[in-house]
């Protein structure tokens, strides 16, 4: 026969039934487990569901049957949920690109806004590709150049006008 495998934390047999008798291990399962498991499905269905306590774990505000957050330290009815988000927040600052919430610390001054890291890492690798602005001595002899074209051409309209209105060109 085999032997009886003892728990070490609470002393009963892992494994084992209520009917021989001996105590049985329930560091793994709750009593409502043991209580499901000897009722009928139907009945079993209904003590799950009655037993389920929806409290909301900041204030104890029972929210069964309103609306709730669950997460993974249980139900928290909304302006619990909202204080807590804001005092999460408390005390930081808005990165004014990403909106990300950082320390005062951690926000860089770049063109007189205060962005975070990630947002000024990005400015530094856009300005990487950025075309160089024009040499303002090319322009200004570009423009000169331009300007000559543009008399010459005035003048010798002018030169054909005056030609015309004296009768020499376009004789009529």
């Amino acid at each position: 026969m085999a032997e009886a495998i003892i728990c070490p934390d609470c002393g009963g047999v892992v494994g084992g039934d209520r009917a021989s008798g001996v105590q049985v291990c329930q560091c793994f399962a709750s009593r409502g487990d043991y209580e499901a498991r000897e009722q009928p499905a139907v009945e079993a269905a209904r003590i799950a569901a009655e037993k389920v306590d929806k409290r909301c774990r900041v204030c104890g505000k029972n929210l069964s049957g309103h609306r709730r957050v669950k997460d993974s330290r249980g139900y928290m009815c909304l302006p619990c949920m909202k204080a807590e988000e804001e005092a999460a927040v408390e005390g930081l600052i808005a990165c004014a690109e990403c909106g990300r919430h950082l320390k005062p610390d951690g926000l860089i001054d770049y063109h007189g806004v205060r962005i975070c890291k990630k947002c000024f890492n990005d400015h530094k690798e856009l300005s990487r590709f950025r075309a160089p602005p024009p040499n303002p001595a090319l322009i200004n002899d570009h423009e000169k150049q331009s300007l000559k074209k543009y008399l010459i051409i005035a003048g010798i309209l002018l030169a054909i006008i005056a030609l015309a209105s004296l009768g020499i060109l376009g004789g009529r």
